[in-house]
């Protein structure tokens, strides 16, 4: 287990604006629902659960060869996670899927639009098929939410800051998907299990 955390650690610098971002993007995401609306706006995104299972089936076929199954198989790029090398939209997403990346790195697929609009659908999912794609928000807006008004930070440690009230969320982009992340925002009720090893840990 020490060992685990020290990997994490290690791997945080790349990771903790990460975790920021979805965190501040999520509380942005919080801020502009009404309470009461909360869980018909979030079941009424724009991609569908048939949107999302169909893509994972396009992913594998079309993607997982270099992006892997698990969507880390290119440096500096986790589909799963949200990560990549700059912010893409979702238009962004179906430009570089359709187009490719200069000087052969990633060659253009021709799908239908259903295909493509499924892949993006799938990697906002954080590749659960039986999931929701995420909507991401404004960082800023969202981080000034979670450290003011949201008063998340008053019980929430990130980045070495703030108490130890509830869990530290310095590395909760390495652990836990966007769509998981927005779920729970979200569905706070609904109970958010951590995996743990054999020792409990």
């Amino acid at each position: 287990m020490r060992v685990m955390i020290s990997k994490i650690r290690h791997r945080m610098p790349s990771f903790i604006s990460l975790s920021v971002f979805w965190l501040s993007s999520f509380a942005l995401l919080l801020s502009t629902t009404e309470p009461g609306l909360a869980q018909s706006s979030y079941a009424d995104h724009q991609y569908t659960s048939e949107d999302i299972e169909a893509g994972s089936r396009v992913y594998i076929a079309e993607c997982a060869l270099c992006h892997r199954r698990n969507g880390s198989g290119v440096d500096g790029v986790d589909l799963r996670l949200g990560q990549f090398r700059r912010p893409l939209s979702d238009n962004d997403l179906r430009e570089v899927i359709t187009t490719g990346i200069a000087n052969g790195r990633m060659p253009g697929i021709d799908l239908r639009q259903d295909e493509l609009d499924g892949i993006v659908a799938y990697i906002r999912a954080g590749f659960d098929p039986s999931g929701v794609a995420v909507r991401v928000g404004d960082a800023a807006s969202g981080q000034m939410l979670f450290e003011g008004e949201g008063e998340c930070s008053t019980c929430h440690r990130v980045n070495g800051e703030g108490p130890y009230l509830a869990p530290d969320l310095s590395d909760i982009g390495v652990i836990r998907t966007p769509a998981a992340l927005q779920r729970t925002l979200l569905e706070p009720s609904v109970p958010c299990f951590r995996s743990i090893d054999r020792y409990g840990q």
